[in-house]
């Protein structure tokens, strides 16, 4: 069962690296990924099975990873081009994702308003938000455009002021997460 989740898994990784629009995968497909990953970890083995399992934990976390920060950057890429997605080829955690960023919200409540309540163009905005991924707990952080964020737990993958990221990457507490599209 293992083996068929991990080719499925390589399979749709492989997708998205190739094709530039955000191709239709399966609904649960972060969740039962998610879960498998933890019933590995807290499988018990003898040794030797305990270090192959460790190697596909890796490998699978690498690729769920990865694949999530393609389709992020996908939705990213098409807001600012703004051109319109196609809902059903999306995750309930990526609607979730494309809500929040179309109500001018990023991860939570945290808005879009400038200090002084005057509205930019999303694009605009977006340009100004690095992508990175937290390498410890922090507690929550009042951005460079006075907007709270956080707290945040260690591994969680956040969309935060540039000047924030640059602090927070300087520090050793987050790791920048470059877009795929980019390189």
């Amino acid at each position: 069962m293992t083996e068929k989740f991990y080719e499925q898994l390589v399979k749709v990784w492989r997708e998205n690296r190739i094709c530039d629009d955000l191709i239709k995968i399966q609904e649960d497909f972060y969740k039962q990924n998610s879960e498998l990953i933890n019933k590995l970890r807290k499988s018990e083995e003898n040794i030797l099975e305990s270090d192959l399992r460790a190697q596909l934990i890796l490998r699978m976390l690498f690729l769920l990873q990865d694949t999530m920060l393609l389709r992020l950057t996908k939705i990213l890429e098409n807001i600012k081009e703004i051109k319109e997605l196609d809902p059903s080829s999306l995750t309930p955690e990526e609607v979730l994702f494309l809500t929040n960023i179309q109500n001018g919200e990023l991860f939570g409540s945290n808005s879009l308003d400038t200090p002084q309540g005057k509205e930019h163009s999303l694009s605009v905005k977006i340009n100004q938000f690095t992508l990175v991924r937290m390498l410890d707990d922090l507690p929550a952080i009042v951005g460079m455009d006075l907007v709270t964020y956080g707290p945040f737990k260690k591994e969680d993958i956040v969309l935060i002021p540039y000047d924030n990221a640059k602090i927070l990457v300087t520090k050793e507490l987050a790791m920048e997460i470059h877009s795929p599209l980019d390189m």
